[in-house]
């Protein structure tokens, strides 16, 4: 069952605010090993709990394994549904934040404790862990999730212990593998197999290593060959350095083995091992299987039993013709948590170890393994069964619908239903009365009638209660005794319309435009009222003063350019738009050059006093202005123009450019002496290391104010030892530490090419020349 709890909920014991599998549409929950863990689903808004679904609302929801709670980030209104988009609970983590942090030599569960206890506000999450192995991470203004996952960041838990993320409602542990009671499964690979493919990569397979020790020492045979080397057609010959294998040159040596017959027997142990552990002489592999067309098919029954797979479990595939097996794991899933079946799995198989000599490899990568193309619902009834899928259902039943794409348009979908014979859309599922069977075939039932003839003739007074002539000739009509209803497809010329209401309708279309007291309401498709057209008023005198154009809550008021259904956004107010949030978006290019402004003076983006002007995208890049000035959020680089800042002086303001350098640095100054000894330590700046890494090499250049000799004698992450020949000397120092973040940045590649550059300089010189 997915079940909705209001967002401050905490116990889910009990069915929160209620049930939403009577008219939840496509749930998916979406897992990937040390990656995202979602769910998305729609929702109509008009259904018993449509209103009540709002971001921040907590759902209970099975995933592959067991069940879960994820929480509301994001909702799209859509055409009478709603598009709901939903994390797993522990990304809740990702609002909070670690300002600063040294995890020591700890092992995975003590450096978890820490982390956890380090974050800037408490949370209800409890770690765990069964790494042992010991490592240390500097932690500085980061969120505990990237900490856990982002392998970019070299100070990563996945980067210095390893490991895989395990994610159960509130409780997060990080694992050497996702289950300790992984199952294994046998299946075997046939090329004519139908509905199962197979991509067999054999570009890295290694079967003959030369391994190769220090100082170029190679084994009297030269190579070590796989187990598997007569599986292909040809040796797969590669060359494995291991530079720590030596022969001891001296008796007194610390490292190196004694005799040359040690050092070879361990060169042919690592390579052994390359077999093994690494699997280089095994092919990179990926497996699609089609589930729903292993249905009632005894020849795919081996390939069945991987519909029972967990996260973490393992998939043996065995080529007999070429005599090799391949073992694969499931690293990522989408899931139909109403149903509970896999939509989708994939699998990997062996990857070659990051730390490998052999730097030719590639690092295998996971591949998508199969699509279930099928997804069925029993119907409220028990008996007919509805299936969503662009595959024809085997054996349906009468009332059986089918779900499937438009083939007229692909992104809409079409609803069809076996009459006992064939598939049929609703409209032609009506009862048909054909030539000579109207009178046998009229009044026998209350559901729709079709006479279907080339002509009909009605003779004598005839009597419509309720009807819709979609096409008809009438004649001598007269219009006054049409006294209530609607008008529809007609063209009205010189006159009046007296009344309130302009309607566009039909069954599946409720538009309409609603004129009353100068104020025009409008309402979509759907019937729902989406904006309005309305005088303004003076709050003081109440006098008329002026148009508004009015957006309703959660709908969209857009000016598009392009034609009707093929156009793009200009302007658009977005649906959580409301008078608490006033936001509009501007897509494509703003410009001004073309406008003139009528006093003359200069175009003014600005704020009320005391607030800010923010210029950015989505991401971390931003302008901002306020009463203190302007701050720049992100990079900020200059193409045409230098780096300045300005100074009033007896001639003028003045301008004094940036000093730069190749690699981003940061740098302090300041003056001392040597003591009696001749020496002393000089403090880094606490708040100067904050900003620098002084764990790598950094600079430090000296003046002397004296005739003594003086250097740097020694380097610390916190001082610098400075001494001289003589005491008490004294001196100007100046450090230069790389920015902490940015310490392998040099001469920074922009994402300009030399024609954008080219025709920057252009537009400057065309502006400076009139």
């Amino acid at each position: 069952m997915i079940t909705l709890y209001s967002k401050t909920e905490t116990d889910f014991s009990h069915n929160g605010i209620g049930s939403l599998d009577n008219a939840i549409i496509s749930p998916i929950v979406h897992w990937v090993d040390n990656g995202t863990f979602t769910l998305e689903f729609k929702y109509p808004i008009h259904a018993k709990h449509g209103s009540e679904i709002e971001n921040s609302s907590i759902i209970k929801a099975n995933d592959a394994e067991a069940e879960n709670l994820f929480f509301v980030y994001k909702m799209t209104p859509q055409m009478g549904y709603v598009h709901v988009f939903c994390y797993q609970m522990s990304y809740k983590l990702a609002f909070n934040s670690i300002n600063d942090t040294f995890v020591v030599d700890k092992n995975g569960a003590q450096a978890l404790a820490q982390i956890s206890n380090q974050t800037q506000y408490k949370h209800n999450f409890k770690f765990s862990s069964d790494i042992m192995t010991v490592a240390s991470s500097r932690i500085v203004r980061k969120n505990p999730i990237e900490i856990l996952l982002d392998s970019s960041l070299d100070q990563s838990f996945v980067n210095r212990w390893g490991g895989h993320i395990i994610r159960h409602k509130f409780n997060i542990a990080m694992n050497k593998s996702y289950s300790n009671t992984s199952e294994n499964y046998t299946i075997r690979h046939r090329k004519d197999l139908k509905g199962y493919e197979a991509n067999i990569d054999e570009s890295t397979v290694v079967t003959r290593i030369r391994p190769l020790g220090y100082d170029g020492l190679m084994l009297p045979e030269l190579y070590v060959d796989s187990p598997l080397i007569d599986a292909y057609t040809e040796p797969r010959i590669g060359q494995f350095e291991y530079s720590k294998v030596k022969v001891k040159q001296k008796v007194d040596d610390e490292e190196g083995f004694d005799t040359i017959q040690e050092a070879y027997a361990e060169l042919r142990r690592l390579a052994r091992l390359e077999f093994s552990d690494k699997k280089v002489d095994v092919p990179h592999a990926s497996y699609k299987i089609e589930f729903v067309a292993l249905e009632d098919t005894e020849e795919y029954k081996d390939l069945q039993s991987l519909t029972k797979l967990n996260a973490g479990d393992w998939v043996t595939v065995v080529h007999e013709q070429d005599g090799i097996k391949i073992k694969a794991q499931i690293v990522e899933y989408t899931y139909n948590p109403l149903t509970n079946h896999y939509i989708n799995i994939i699998l990997g198989n062996y990857q070659k170890s990051f730390t490998s000599t052999v730097s030719k490899l590639v690092d295998s990568k996971v591949k998508e393994v199969s699509d279930v193309a099928e997804t069925a619902l029993t119907s409220a009834n028990g008996k007919s069964k509805i299936t969503h899928s662009s595959v024809q259902p085997k054996n349906p039943n009468e009332g059986d619908s089918w779900v499937r794409p438009n083939p007229s348009d692909i992104s809409e979908t079409q609803w069809l239903i076996w009459d006992s014979e064939k598939w049929v859309t609703e409209m032609d599922s009506a009862t048909q009365v054909k030539k000579g069977h109207v009178i046998s075939e009229i009044n026998v039932s209350d559901e729709e009638i079709l006479i279907q003839a080339d002509k009909i003739h009605i003779s004598g007074q005839t009597k419509i209660d309720d009807a819709s002539i979609t096409g008809a000739k009438i004649l001598n009509l007269d219009a006054g005794k049409i006294k209530t209803g609607i008008l529809q497809a007609i063209n009205i010329r010189g006159v009046n319309i007296e009344g309130s209401t302009l309607v566009s309708s039909s069954s599946d279309n409720q538009a309409s435009i609603t004129i009353n007291s100068g104020t025009q309401q409008f309402k979509n498709i759907n019937g729902q009222t989406t904006g309005a057209l309305s005088n303004t008023f003076d709050g003081g005198t109440g006098i008329a003063n002026g148009l508004a154009i009015i957006k309703y809550p959660s709908q969209i008021f857009s000016i598009n350019a392009g034609i009707v259904g093929n156009s793009r956004p200009i302007f658009q107010i977005p649906a959580s738009a409301n008078s608490g949030n006033l936001t509009a978006n501007f897509f494509g290019q703003l410009k001004f050059e073309n406008i003139q402004p009528l006093d003359g003076s200069d175009i003014w983006v600005t704020a009320p006093y005391g607030k800010s002007v923010v210029l950015g995208n989505s991401g971390n890049g931003k302008l901002i202005a306020d009463s203190n000035g302007a701050s720049v959020f992100g990079n900020f680089t200059t193409f045409n123009g230098s780096k300045n800042a300005a100074h009033v002086t007896r001639q003028g303001i003045r301008a004094t450019p940036a000093y730069e350098t190749a690699e981003s640095y940061l740098g302090d100054i300041g003056q001392n002496y040597t003591q009696k000894n001749n020496e002393v330590w000089i403090e880094i700046d606490q708040l100067f290391s904050d900003t620098v890494n002084t764990d790598i090499n950094y600079q430090v250049f000296l003046q002397a104010y004296c005739d003594a000799k003086i250097w740097v004698e020694d380097f610390r992450s916190d001082r610098f030892l400075i001494k001289s020949d003589k005491p008490f000397s004294r001196f100007a120092w100046e450090i230069k530490a790389k920015r902490r973040g940015y310490e392998n940045d040099r001469l920074v590649l922009q994402d300009v090419n030399n024609e954008k550059i080219e025709e920057i300089y252009k537009e400057n010189e065309e502006t400076n020349n009139g």
